[in-house]
């Protein structure tokens, strides 16, 4: 009926199905299908429907609804055509002859069916190491095997080592651990605990049970108990793991009463079923996200785990660099490990500001890394930045940096501006504005600014937040704005109004010196300027007398306290907190304006 609504040309050459009247067909196809928006549907069927095929012929396409995949016939097995990796072929052979079918689940490739190899022996005597690999039979009947498979004692599986993981297993396959069995639970059940003992998860037993979603194919094959009798056939899987704790060994138990799986120990002398685990060492599928919450500093990346590969993820998380192709040589955020699938989230941090990074997620197991695809981000402009469109300013000939802290932007370097007079004469109020060079020399001035009178600086106003001698569209900064800067800088708890001569804080002041001794003395205590604002040493001045160059920074607010009065601030080379204090306005101190 469906080519009632097609076009279908047959010629000479080949047949044309297509939606499209007039499609020209490809001369090299026998059968040219074309449409925008349909897709070709090869027929569909379990792996025993599949393997019920009499003589397939080479390159015939099945779509295996056990395994999900489409599968290619290649003349002596099936093998997938859309996994991520091929699970070896789809059928494995032991070396007695006997043909295994196998999945793939996740990033692993199981053996589908229950392992059936050895010599059958009877259920009441031990299995031993005699050089003949034993089984036991449900009912000690062959037939039994050939449903079930055999069931096997933990020392006669491992061949008796604890070392050599392929115990009974045919060459490039082994016996799972207990955590890639755990892989296996938490590829169909995210609610399985790797730790935890007896029944957990949700519904991980009926994925895993013959006709169940995984295609894993579990089957109620029983036990043989450690009195050597055999129960639970039909009612009970359990699978050995290569994990021994002591005279014990781990294992897992499904049920057909119950919808999760069992993690239990059981005496080695129990005879359990057997699946094996192919040795396929596949990298992680890692995915890089998108970047959230960027600052000048930080930045939350987010990624995805999608695949786990070939075993437990050791570490996972983002490595970032300022040149394209960031590795774990790098800096890294180690998000930690996982045996699980989902998403995750790095938090980036020590960035410069205002700068490009190139951003990877990260994984790795025990094939190697795997990178997720390249993003890159640029953070904000933040401390030790210059001002947003506005790195200077130009004043009286003089060019002065700017630096943005948190909502404020200041000028980075000292004042200086005016005529220089001698520390002898004060300054006053005469349409000039003039300054003091510490010890008067000039050369003074051009490295730690000039020293000012509170009046000149004020430009003989009291109004608190006026511009006095900064630039236009400046201002010397208020008590409060001092405060603020003190607030977004200090690592502790900031008082704006201390008793008189206070220090404020623990390591502002460490946060805004310049670094080293040239210009501050020894020990310049906590000095790293991360804020950018390079506070200089310069001094002050009173009558002619200069104190304390190298030694301690004083800056003016334009907080009058009284007449006579005003409020400033402090730095000192062996203290890594701003005081807050009180002092005479006679007093000739460094200014740093603030931008209005």
């Amino acid at each position: 009926m469906m080519l009632l609504f097609l076009h279908l040309f047959v010629s000479a050459q080949n047949v044309v199905v297509s939606d499209v009247a007039g499609y020209t067909s490809d001369s090299s196809a026998i059968l040219d299908v074309n449409s925008s928006s349909r897709g070709l549907l090869p027929p569909s069927m379990s792996t025993a429907e599949r393997d019920s095929i009499l003589n397939p012929a080479e390159g015939l396409i099945i779509f295996n609804t056990s395994g999900k995949t489409l599968e290619v016939f290649n003349g002596s097995s099936w093998s997938s055509a859309t996994s991520k990796f091929i699970c070896g072929s789809s059928q494995i052979a032991d070396t007695s002859g006997n043909i295994y079918n196998t999945i793939k689940i996740g990033g692993q490739c199981w053996m589908a069916e229950n392992l059936n190899i050895g010599v059958m022996v009877n259920g009441s005597v031990a299995q031993s190491d005699n050089s003949v690999l034993e089984k036991y039979c449900y009912n000690n009947t062959e037939d039994s095997c050939s449903r079930y498979g055999g069931l096997y004692q933990w020392n006669e599986l491992m061949h008796y080592s604890s070392v050599n993981t392929q115990g009974i297993c045919p060459d490039g396959w082994h016996v799972p651990t207990d955590a890639e069995w755990c892989i296996l639970e938490k590829e169909v059940d995210l609610t399985i605990d790797c730790d935890a003992v007896s029944w957990r998860g949700v519904d991980a037993g009926n994925k895993l049970k013959q006709g169940g979603k995984s295609g894993f194919a579990a089957i109620y094959s029983g036990i043989r108990n450690a009195s050597g009798l055999f129960e639970n056939v039909a009612a009970d899987a359990c699978f050995w793991t290569s994990a021994a704790d002591g005279a014990d060994a781990w294992s897992r138990h499904l049920k057909n009463s119950e919808k999760g799986s069992a993690r239990n120990e059981f005496g080695m002398n129990y005879g359990l079923s057997v699946r094996c685990l192919k040795n396929i060492k596949t990298l992680p599928g890692v995915t890089t996200g998108t970047a959230t919450n960027i600052t000048d500093e930080s930045a939350g990346v987010t990624g995805e785990i999608d695949d786990i590969g070939w075993a437990t993820i050791t570490e996972y998380g983002h490595c970032w660099s300022m040149t394209p192709g960031p590795t774990i040589d790098d800096d890294l955020f180690n998000v930690g490990t996982t045996d699980t699938t989902g998403t995750f989230i790095s938090n980036l941090h020590d960035l410069v500001s205002n700068t490009t990074y190139y951003v990877r997620a990260y994984a790795i197991n025990s094939k190697g890394v795997a990178y997720g695809e390249e993003i890159m981000i640029t953070t904000l402009m933040g401390n030790g930045a210059p001002c947003q469109g506005l790195a200077t300013i130009t004043y009286d000939g003089q060019i002065y940096n700017t630096v943005k802290i948190g909502n404020q932007c200041w000028l980075r370097e000292n004042l200086n501006i005016g005529t220089m007079i001698d520390g002898s004469i004060a300054q006053s109020n005469n349409g000039t504005i003039e300054k003091y060079c510490y010890s008067n020399v000039s050369n003074n001035c051009d490295t730690y600014g000039g020293l000012y009178l509170w009046d000149e600086m004020m430009q003989y106003v009291t109004t608190e937040g006026a511009r006095g001698i900064c630039p236009e569209g400046w201002h010397i900064p208020t008590d409060v704005e001092w405060c603020l800067l003190q607030q977004y800088l200090d690592e502790a708890p900031t008082e704006c109004n201390p008793p008189a001569n206070y220090p404020v804080g623990i390591d502002a002041a460490g946060k805004t010196k310049m670094v080293g001794s040239t210009h501050w003395t020894s020990p310049n205590k906590g000095a790293i300027n991360s804020s950018g604002f390079t506070a200089m040493p310069g001094g002050n001045v009173s009558s002619n007398s200069y104190i304390y160059i190298h030694t301690y920074g004083y800056f003016w607010t334009s907080h009058e306290f009284n007449a006579t009065n005003a409020i400033g601030r402090s730095m000192a080379s062996f203290n890594a907190y701003i005081s807050r204090f009180t002092v005479v306005k006679s007093k000739g101190y460094s200014v740093r304006c603030i931008k209005d």
